[in-house]
């Protein structure tokens, strides 16, 4: 039977033992970091950037609404994470954000004057980077 003693000729016992430790020490240490990376790698995000305007059912800007970035991370029916922001004066939003790249997006609003909601995919992938949301009532 071949043993690995064999190798290493003229080592001594106590020696091989130190010496079998510190490869042990070395090769946990390499699965410990493989651990922590392959998840970030597999994770990776890009920047989003996307815009536009909310036009009422009329198609007048619509000032101070909230505004709805739904991300799906998932095959779930419910958003892995969302986020808001509110329209300016002129009815304009902007989202910045990073998202993974597999990510399905939506955009949402809801408010007094109606809703409206706009599913172009996955964005992440190169999708439109501008999205106009005109209520429904």
């Amino acid at each position: 039977m071949f043993c690995l003693t064999q190798i290493f000729c003229g080592v001594s016992d106590i020696d091989f033992n130190i010496l079998k430790t510190e490869i042990m020490k070395k090769i946990k240490l390499i699965i410990k970091i493989s651990a922590l990376v392959l998840p970030l790698l597999m994770s990776c995000t890009k920047p989003f950037n996307c815009s536009g305007t909310v036009y009422s059912s009329h198609g007048v800007p619509m000032p101070n609404v909230r505004v709805y970035l739904n991300i799906f991370t998932t095959s779930s029916d419910y958003p892995t994470l969302t986020n808001q922001c509110y329209t300016d004066a002129n009815g304009f939003y902007v989202f910045s954000d990073k998202v993974r790249k597999k990510a399905y997006l939506t955009i949402t609003c809801r408010c007094d004057s109606g809703y409206a909601l706009n599913t172009p995919g996955n964005w992440a992938k190169g999708g439109p980077k501008s999205a106009d949301l005109h209520l429904k009532p």
